[in-house]
């Protein structure tokens, strides 16, 4: 059986119908209709931790590095004295490295200067050896060629669809790290370790990067590992409706067990970047394929895998039939299970509602936690029984008390 697949298209359609059953609606503008239908799929994301919303990410730790020697120069403009290759105009707060290079990921490290090993954020790297620190933590002086140096990072940026994250681990199974609260981070920071295992982590803002989460370790790895970390993601962005002409204008053809699709009169091209990852689907007749519950049902529906010009993509897996000069649609996938598309519908209508100020928007409201109330108590594909003591005995379910009344979660 095929699993649940719900797209974009299908949604607007829905959302269409709901309008039109209510007759005393107003023209409504597709930019309320599409921000609603966003609205309440960032909303859902947050009701529950799903289960379908947890993968696993893979982090890469880089180990820090203090080979070879600095000078620092505070100001720009001024050359240096003849000890320290003079005649040379300085970048603003430049850091010169002799004896070695700059990683590639100094952006996101700290610099370490000075007897006091202050920490310093690296703004940008000119060359191999030449870096510019940020004007917001640098030393207020010059340091001396041939100083020492310690550089690591210490904050990871997380994916852009990173929601929250779940304890890592590492490769040795006896060791890995304790959580520490952000808002307490900055004190333990300034005095770390400069290297080691692991100790420590939290997630937090990344600075000067607009919306983007980081992952933080105490202190700097003193290797090169790799961390496993089960994350909550959010869902693929909507941007590809199915109703814009070049989703599904033209017509396409595929052979039987084959990925490559041949499109002619078609424009792939246009927004390639955003159709990849979208689903094609492949339907019959003369009119542009629905969901299952449309008018004209599709045949066969695939991930867009690549896509190589205007009249020719590549399907993420073969088709199972040959289609000829079929008519076909390019809508990106609304990427919640089949338990959670009732509720995420009944938030479309619900937020679109208020946006329109509907007079049944409380109704609205009602059938909406209703149907997330029965969305999370489906969320649970595992039924074993949660139990303490010895089961040759009496049996208690594990609870948590909240007040008088015990606490089964959702």
């Amino acid at each position: 059986m095929v699993p649940f697949l719900c797209t974009y298209d299908d949604v607007l359609s829905w959302v269409d119908g709901f309008l039109q059953g209510h007759a005393s609606a107003p023209s409504v503008r597709q930019e309320v209709i599409r921000g609603s239908v966003e609205t309440a799929l960032r909303e859902i994301v947050g009701a529950r931790d799903w289960a379908c919303m947890k993968k696993p990410f893979r982090l890469q730790l880089q180990a820090s590095q203090n080979t070879g020697t600095i000078s620092y120069h505070a100001a720009a403009g001024t050359a240096l004295d003849a000890s320290e290759g003079g005649g040379v105009t300085q970048y603003p707060y430049q850091v010169t490295l002799t004896g070695g290079t700059w990683p590639a990921w100094a952006t996101d490290g700290e610099l370490r200067l000075g007897d006091d090993w202050v920490i310093n954020d690296v703004a940008c790297i000119y060359s191999p050896t030449v870096i510019s620190l940020r004007p917001t933590r640098v030393p207020a002086a010059d340091i001396a060629f041939g100083s020492e140096y310690v550089i690591g990072q210490a904050c990871y940026p997380l994916p852009g669809d990173f929601v929250g994250v779940w304890a890592p681990a590492e490769k040795n199974p006896w060791f890995i790290g304790e959580y520490t609260p952000f808002e307490d981070w900055s004190l333990m920071d300034k005095y770390r370790t400069m290297s080691s295992i692991v100790r420590r982590w939290t997630y937090g803002p990344v600075a000067n990067r607009y919306g983007v989460t980081g992952f933080y370790v105490y202190p700097y790895s003193s290797n090169t590992e790799e961390y496993d970390i089960l994350m909550k993601n959010r869902p693929r962005p909507l941007r590809v409706s199915g109703q814009e002409a070049w989703q599904y204008q033209g017509t396409v053809s595929v052979a039987a067990n084959s990925t490559a699709v041949t499109g002619s009169g078609t424009a792939f091209t246009t927004n390639q970047s955003q159709a990849v990852g979208s689903i094609i689907r492949f339907g019959g007749g003369t009119t542009k394929p629905t969901g299952t519950w449309g008018r004209n049902p599709f045949l066969f529906q695939q991930t867009v895998a690549s896509i190589a010009s205007d009249t020719a993509l590549t399907l993420s897996a073969p088709s199972p039939a040959a289609f000829s000069a079929a008519t076909y649609c390019i809508s990106d996938p609304v990427d919640v299970q089949q338990h959670m598309f009732d509720a995420f519908m009944r938030g479309c209508e619900r937020r679109l509602g208020h946006a329109m100020e509907f007079k049944d928007a409380d109704s609205l409201d009602r059938l909406y936690y209703v149907a997330l109330t029965e969305a999370k108590r489906q969320d649970s594909a595992v039924k074993q029984r949660q139990v303490a003591g010895d089961r040759s005995g009496p049996l208690f379910r594990l609870y948590q008390q909240s007040g008088n009344r015990p606490f089964l979660g959702g």
